[in-house]
């Protein structure tokens, strides 16, 4: 499941369970949100999964996902700057139905003055942006 960093700053990459990517498409998706440029070493690794052509959805969500490439992205805060990780998930048709809360998530999540109902509440956010939909009923 993300972070709340991952769902409030854009850090969710979304892929068709069956649609096959290349590694440029996958590319232009980590550019498209901004993601931090992969090590030489973590480049390298990319580039051999896709040698072969393209790679099914779910199976990029894996890879991206397993901790070796460790897709992240940045966001300054005043004279700080935090690094957050960025999460592939396969897209579902609720995704859409999360998209529309992501505003009224993120006010919670910047507001100083929060009581534990807005961390649970932002809690289950987060679980429902990673496919755990279910727990945003409990909201």
């Amino acid at each position: 499941c993300p972070n709340i960093e991952t769902v409030v700053n854009d850090g969710i990459i979304r892929f068709g369970k069956f649609q096959k990517y290349t590694e440029q498409s996958v590319r232009e998706k980590m550019n498209l949100i901004r993601c931090e440029p992969l090590s030489p070493r973590r480049d390298n690794i990319f580039r051999k999964r896709f040698e072969k052509g393209g790679v099914r959805g779910d199976e990029v969500v894996k890879f991206l996902n397993n901790g070796v490439i460790q897709l992240r992205k940045k966001r300054p805060i005043k004279d700080r700057t935090i690094f957050f990780p960025v999460k592939a998930v396969n897209t579902v048709i609720e995704d859409d139905l999360m998209l529309k809360y992501k505003k009224q998530i993120k006010s919670i999540y910047v507001r100083g003055d929060k009581s534990p109902a807005h961390w649970v509440y932002l809690a289950n956010a987060v679980m429902a942006f990673g496919e755990y939909h279910d727990k945003w009923n409990q909201i």
